[in-house]
């Protein structure tokens, strides 16, 4: 895989057209004075998963554009740069708390008689179409009965019981979990 390629994959460079922070949270980044999530089940925004203060790594400088794919500097940034990725931190105070979300579907086998399992995304073609957003904004939901007919990049709200926990998904890793009791379609605008 060449550098350019895998710096896309990543998402972390503006020059090949990776989503900005503000594209994944679909609105602006969290503020280091924005209030605590609150303890109610409402729909929690998906700029909440974000620790105030952190932005996501920020894209390969120009030089490492000007060396070649096989160079051992390029693959030593490339690893940094992924680890960084891998490393986001999450809001632990989050934790057990009972809460709603709204995202987007990305399932991760085929199931005929319907999803209990899938990941939940802020933006269209996250981990399908585009690169994966950092883990603290890709949740595992896990349903106590299966939704039928649910696809990929179909439009759910979801509430349940939120679990800050790492866990790998494919390439990249969710860092929460939503052992969910509810979960219905939604229509883009909802």
């Amino acid at each position: 895989m060449s550098r350019r390629a895998a710096l896309q994959l990543l998402g972390l460079t503006a020059a090949v057209g990776a989503a900005p922070l503000a594209v994944w949270l679909g609105r602006r980044g969290p503020r280091p004075d924005e209030p605590a999530p609150s303890q109610d089940p409402a729909l929690l925004a998906w700029a909440e998963l974000i620790p105030p203060g952190w932005t996501p790594p920020r894209h390969a400088s120009d030089a490492l554009y000007a060396l070649r794919d096989d160079d051992p500097e390029a693959r030593a940034a490339l690893r940094a740069l992924k680890q960084a990725q891998r490393q986001a931190p999450l809001r632990t105070e989050l934790h057990q708390r009972e809460v709603s979300l709204q995202g987007y579907v990305v399932p991760l086998e085929l199931a005929w008689q319907g999803l209990d399992e899938f990941l939940l995304v802020p933006y269209f073609g996250a981990c399908i179409h585009s690169p994966p957003p950092p883990p603290n904004q890709i949740v595992r939901v896990l349903l106590r009965k299966p939704l039928a007919g649910l696809r990929a990049m179909d439009v759910v709200r979801v509430r349940g019981r939120l679990l800050v926990q790492r866990q790998p998904a494919g390439e990249f890793s969710s860092g929460y979990l939503l052992q969910a009791d509810h979960a219905e379609r939604q229509e883009l605008g909802d």
